[in-house]
């Protein structure tokens, strides 16, 4: 979102996009502009959900009704946010994702929450039961 802070949470969200794409075969986000690739992350995703200093939402929306992904405390403050993007809900990742299991689909989640600071560290990434279910089978030899 334009931001110039850098650090492994920022990766965190690259390596998101790679899993995405490697379990799809595809971008999952092939945007043509910045703006343009905000709005495909966001017909997947949802349109980030500003709260203010005090966690209250500034969109008028109960707290119940509520995405927790959507969730992304000072989005208004970042320099490629625009207030007139559209409202989208998030889509479920199952469909878009069919060759995760339901640990796979919630690493996907962590990888690509919105605020940097609540995404999966790469050490926690790694210590998802998910990764058990991707141990190839062993080769097979033949004999020529």
């Amino acid at each position: 979102m334009g931001s110039n802070k850098y650090g492994p949470d920022i990766d965190m969200w690259s390596i998101g996009c790679i899993f995405g794409e490697m379990v799809t075969g595809r971008a999952l986000f092939p945007g043509v502009s910045v703006h343009d690739e905000l709005l495909r992350i966001f017909k997947i995703l949802g349109t980030p959900i500003e709260t203010s200093s005090d966690g209250q939402f500034t969109d008028g929306q109960a707290a119940p009704d509520i995405d927790e992904f959507r969730v992304w405390p000072g989005v208004s403050q970042l320099p490629d946010w625009k207030p007139d993007f559209p409202e989208y809900s998030r889509i479920p990742l199952a469909p878009l994702l069919p060759k995760l299991n339901t640990t796979g689909i919630d690493l996907f989640q962590k990888l690509l929450a919105y605020p940097p600071s609540a995404r999966i560290s790469a050490l926690h990434a790694l210590e998802r039961k998910f990764h058990n279910s991707c141990i190839p089978p062993p080769y097979l030899v033949f004999n020529v």
